[in-house]
């Protein structure tokens, strides 16, 4: 992972949430109150490359997609999620179930990876419902379609926006 701009504003991150919108999702109406729970314990942010080393290991919280859009099945095996390497294995395996179950979910997955990268945001806590396990170093926080849609198209690297926490 490195460094591609630091400080980044929180400006520019939640601009960046309200632009990558998918027809009929708008991520911001739960991404910015993520940021903002973060944000108490945040010196800065950083705007960094993922390598693939830490794209494919990003942990993904577990998605059953959105019922309200017609989504019925969650993506993989665990209850609790899994890395984004393990998600692409599964969606290897199930993709066309899995896009006819979950045909708004499925459309994000394909919209993100045919459209260029925009980044995503990752943290080294849990916030939220983004719940990381112990041995994960990073979970996304917003862009969860996005990381999973660019390593879908072979992407292995992947700009994102990484807290920098305050030390106690």
């Amino acid at each position: 992972m490195r460094i591609l701009t630091a400080p980044v504003s929180r400006d520019t991150i939640d601009a960046g949430i309200r632009a990558a919108t998918y027809p009929g999702h708008s991520p911001a109406r739960w991404a910015l109150p993520l940021l903002d729970a973060l944000d108490p314990g945040v010196d800065a942010w950083h705007l960094v490359e993922l390598d693939e080393a830490a794209l494919g290991a990003l942990w993904l919280p577990a998605h059953a997609g959105e019922a309200c859009h017609g989504d019925t099945r969650r993506l993989g095996e665990a209850s609790d999620g899994s890395d984004v390497r393990t998600a692409h294995a599964w969606l290897t395996t199930h993709g066309e179930a899995y896009a006819r179950a979950n045909p708004s979910c499925w459309g994000r997955l394909s919209h993100a990876a045919a459209s260029p990268q925009h980044p995503i945001v990752v943290s080294p806590v849990s916030v939220g419902d983004r719940v990381k396990p112990a041995d994960a170093a990073l979970v996304v926080v917003d862009g969860y379609h996005r990381a999973l849609g660019y390593w879908m198209a072979g992407h292995r690297t992947c700009p994102a926006y990484l807290p920098v926490l305050r030390q106690s």
